[in-house]
C-alpha cells in the first residue's frame, strides 16, 4: 500500500616556484548573517565601505570577467567587461567605447584575454566545452573540441614569446600550441585546479595543477613536476593571487575560503556556515583603500540554481571585515579611477551591472 506520508517526505527532500625560491535560493540580504561578528572586529569596514552602480547595460547577461588593459590604440588602458556573449569596452569614467560580440557556441562561462600589443589581443574561452581562442573581433581562431575540456590557461612557460595553452580533461593534462594542436598529454589523478604562476622577479612562469587527491604540483613547460606540496587543507579549485607583496593560492573546500602560501600552509581558513550551497568558484584581488592598507577582496560563486555570489573582504590581519551578497558574477577587479584618492573594487552584480566599492 502506498504510504502518503513517505511520499510527502520524499517530495520535501527533493526540493610556487623553483626549489630555491619556494622554502541558495536566498533573498537579497539573507545570505549575510554574520555582520554582527564582522562589525565587532576592530578592523571592520562594514559600515564604512560605500558602493554604487558604475556601469549598467540591459543587453548584457551575468558579468563573468573584468579587465584593465590596452584594448584600443588610444593611449592608456581601458576597462573590459565580459558577459557570456560579449566584451564591452569602457572608459575609466564607465562610458561605452565599443562592444564586441563573441561568436562562440553556447557562450563563454570563463573568458580571458591575452594582450599581444596595445590594441591587439586574443580572447580566450577558458572553461567548459569547447575551449579555444578568438581574435579581437570575437571570431574563432581555433577551437579545441576533441574532448570535453573543463579548464584552460594560457602562458609562455619556456619564455620564447609564443603562447602555450594548458587544458584539463578529466584526468588528462594536455598542452596545446599556439594553433590549438596537442603537444603532449599527461594522465594523472583527476585534476580539479589549474593556473599560471608568474614570477615577476625572474621573468618566469610555472604551471600549477591540483589533483583530486589534494596534491598541488608545480610544473615546467614540458609538464615535468618541479615541486609538489601537500597543503594543510585540500582544495577543490584555486586561483593564484598577489597580496601583501607575496603570491598565494586562493581556493575553496566545501563552504570554506582557504588561502595558502606557496608551501601549502594555511593563511586564511574561513568557513561560511550559513551558505545553502558549497562554493563552486573563486577569484581574489588585492586592493589598497584610502586608509593605505592592502585588503584582499574575494568573490565566491555558489550553485548556479541559487543565482548568487558573495563578496568578502579580508583585512591585512587576515580577518573577514566585509561581506555582501550579489547576484551571480565572477567579475572582479581592483584599480584606480578618476576622482578617487585610492583604489576601488569593480565587481559584477548580475545581468549587465557592475558595482563600484570604495572607502571614503
Amino acid at each position: 500500500m502506498l504510504n502518503y506520508s513517505n511520499v510527502l517526505f520524499y517530495k520535501l527532500i527533493g526540493s610556487v616556484l623553483l626549489l630555491t625560491a619556494l622554502n541558495i535560493g536566498c533573498s537579497i540580504g539573507s545570505l549575510v548573517r554574520d555582520k554582527d561578528a564582522i562589525t565587532n572586529s576592530p578592523y571592520s569596514l562594514n559600515n564604512r565601505i560605500k558602493n554604487q552602480v558604475f556601469y549598467s547595460n540591459p543587453e548584457m547577461k551575468n558579468i563573468t570577467h573584468i579587465v584593465f588593459v590596452e584594448l584600443d590604440l588610444e593611449p592608456g588602458p581601458e576597462i573590459g567587461v565580459f558577459d557570456q556573449t560579449s566584451l564591452q569596452i569602457l572608459s575609466l569614467e564607465g562610458e561605452n567605447k565599443d562592444r564586441i560580440l563573441l561568436n562562440w557556441k553556447y557562450g563563454i562561462l570563463e573568458p580571458g584575454i591575452r594582450i599581444k600589443k596595445p590594441g591587439e589581443f586574443e580572447i580566450l574561452a577558458r572553461s567548459m566545452d569547447p575551449v579555444g581562442v578568438m581574435d579581437k573581433s570575437g571570431r574563432p581562431i581555433w577551437i579545441y573540441d576533441k574532448k570535453r575540456a573543463r579548464l584552460m590557461v594560457s602562458g609562455d612557460l619556456n619564455n620564447n614569446g609564443i603562447p602555450e595553452y594548458y587544458v584539463v580533461v578529466a584526468s588528462d593534462l594536455i598542452k596545446l600550441n599556439e594553433h590549438g594542436n596537442e603537444v603532449w598529454k599527461i594522465s594523472d589523478a583527476y585534476f580539479t585546479g589549474l593556473d599560471i604562476l608568474k614570477l615577476a622577479d625572474r621573468n618566469q612562469q610555472m604551471l600549477l595543477t591540483n589533483s583530486a587527491n589534494g596534491i598541488i604540483h608545480f610544473r615546467d613547460y614540458s609538464g615535468k613536476i618541479i615541486k609538489e606540496i601537500v597543503p594543510e587543507k585540500k582544495l577543490h579549485g584555486f586561483f593564484i593571487c598577489n597580496w601583501k607583496s607575496s603570491q598565494y593560492i586562493l581556493g575553496y573546500h566545501g563552504k570554506e575560503i582557504v588561502l595558502l602560501d606557496m608551501c601549502g600552509r594555511i593563511v586564511i581558513n574561513h568557513k561560511i556556515t550559513f551558505l545553502r550551497s558549497d562554493i563552486f568558484g573563486i577569484k581574489g584581488v588585492a586592493v589598497k583603500f584610502k586608509d593605505n592598507r592592502v585588503y584582499l577582496a574575494v568573490i565566491i560563486n555558489l550553485s548556479s540554481s541559487l543565482d548568487r555570489s558573495l563578496l568578502c573582504i579580508f583585512s591585512p590581519e587576515n580577518e573577514l571585515i566585509f561581506q555582501e551578497e550579489l547576484r551571480k558574477t565572477t567579475g572582479l577587479l581592483a584599480l584606480e579611477l578618476p576622482h578617487h584618492d585610492a583604489s576601488v573594487i569593480l565587481v559584477g552584480d548580475g545581468w549587465g551591472t557592475v558595482k563600484k566599492y570604495w572607502l571614503p
